[in-house]
């Protein structure tokens, strides 16, 4: 068997109480030919010295500072460890995850078994307090177009997830987006899946255990910090765009983003204005030209929704009523409707607020 070198890239910040069972991971690992890239984002506790006992201990582990030359926040962090990575392929990891012992190896034979692959994906189980306690494993399934199962969450990534050829990867030029603080994993995999066709192989195994947990990105997420939502919108609209640009916006991914966003892109419309007025714009625009006519009228039905919440949220936001997003919202809306219903798309008429 082929033994090539695993760079393994992990960036921190603050966690002192948890890398330790991380980096033990590693240390357990069936396939030992291994670099773990360890670059702190300027740690307030004593996360580098507890790094710095396994870099003590075993010339495997390297701990850097990432420099001022990359933005605050993990995805710098992420870039300036691919670009120190010696490896012949590339895992990411997260500092407050676990790894499976036969993650490495299970990775590495699947790629010497096809060298036409560059990447290798795995499951990812979550779990609360210990191992024992798992509370859901990503799906991995994978159809005959890949950056649309990416998109749609079919096949789920995350940074312990998938494997990747170091060559293919530095050949693509694509590196994690420094402006995302959220949703960067969705934003960076569907770029990179979306701009090349890669030969992959999955396997339905959970390898990699992805703790939640008060400090954990989706946890503040989930907790409503506005940045993060901000950041989670801001990577669809880059995502909505580039497959426009990319003439690959389908639509299954269109029915995506719109259940996807049904309860929360309401409240994100009175907040950022000028980014969603053009997110709308593209996509009220496509579906016109190019979605069914299933898909239109689940977007009139939607924008009806919004709406319909769009007082209760001015009120609880202390937001103008007569905002720019707002004003374009009711005069696409009632464009669309009149649009689709000169179409012959639909049949009723439905009751609009203007």
């Amino acid at each position: 068997m082929d033994k090539p070198l695993v760079s393994i890239i992990i960036p921190t910040r603050n966690r002192a109480g948890l890398i330790s069972e991380t980096l033990d991971s590693l240390l357990a690992q069936s396939y030992q030919i291994w670099e773990c890239i360890v670059v702190d984002d300027g740690s307030a506790d004593n996360t580098k010295e507890v790094v710095q006992k396994y870099v003590d201990k075993d010339p495997r582990f390297i701990l850097v500072d990432k420099p001022n030359t990359h933005k605050p926040g993990g995805n710098g962090a992420r870039n300036y460890g691919f670009e120190l990575a010696k490896g012949d392929y590339i895992q990411w990891f997260d500092s407050d995850d676990v790894m499976h012992p036969e993650l490495l190896i299970d990775k590495i034979e699947t790629f010497n078994k096809n060298k036409e692959l560059k990447s290798v994906i795995s499951q990812v189980a979550f779990f609360v307090g210990s191992l024992e306690n798992i509370t859901f494993i990503t799906k991995l399934n994978h159809s005959h177009k890949l950056y649309e199962d990416v998109i749609t969450y079919q096949t789920a990534l995350y940074p312990g997830s998938i494997m990747l050829d170091a060559r293919f990867l530095k050949n693509t030029q694509e590196i994690w987006d420094e402006s995302l603080t959220r949703a960067q994993e969705f934003e960076f995999f569907s770029r990179l899946h979306i701009k090349n066709d890669i030969k992959t192989s999955i396997i339905n195994k959970p390898y990699a255990f992805y703790r939640q947990h008060k400090g954990s990105i989706s946890y503040k997420y989930k907790s409503g910090e506005y940045d993060r939502l901000i950041s989670a919108y801001t990577a669809q609209y880059k995502i909505v765009t580039l497959l426009i640009n990319q003439n690959k916006l389908s639509p299954l991914i269109v029915k995506h983003f719109l259940k996807h966003n049904k309860k929360t892109i309401a409240w994100l419309l009175t907040y950022s204005h000028n980014m969603l007025a053009d997110n709308y714009a593209i996509l009220n625009m496509h579906m016109l030209q190019e979605i069914n006519k299933t898909y239109a009228l689940t977007l009139l039905k939607i924008q009806y929704y919004f709406q319909k919440k769009l007082p209760l949220l001015n009120h609880i936001y202390l937001v103008d009523k007569e905002t720019p997003v707002i004003r374009m919202i009711r005069a696409n809306t009632n464009r669309i409707k009149k649009s689709i219903i000169q179409k012959g798309y639909l049949k009723e008429k439905l009751k609009f607020n203007s």
